[in-house]
């Protein structure tokens, strides 16, 4: 939580890469909120699994990713 709050407010990160399997989408939501970096202003980025692969689970891999971000 701190190594991103610093990122984006003392280094001017504004991409962020992740994915589920890292296991910390929760957590980095939480930081962008609690940095005050307008969320216009990031570019996101998770990855994929070959289990979410095909249309209707890689909707669902897409929007569980989103919530877990907020």
């Amino acid at each position: 939580h701190e190594a991103v709050l610093c990122a984006l407010k003392e280094c001017g990160i504004r991409h962020i890469d992740t994915s589920k399997r890292n296991g910390c989408e929760e957590a980095l939501g939480k930081a962008v909120v609690d940095s005050g970096v307008p969320r216009e202003e990031l570019w996101l980025t998770s990855k994929l699994w070959p289990g979410d692969y095909g249309y209707q689970s890689a909707k669902q891999a897409c929007r569980d990713s989103c919530a877990r971000l907020g």
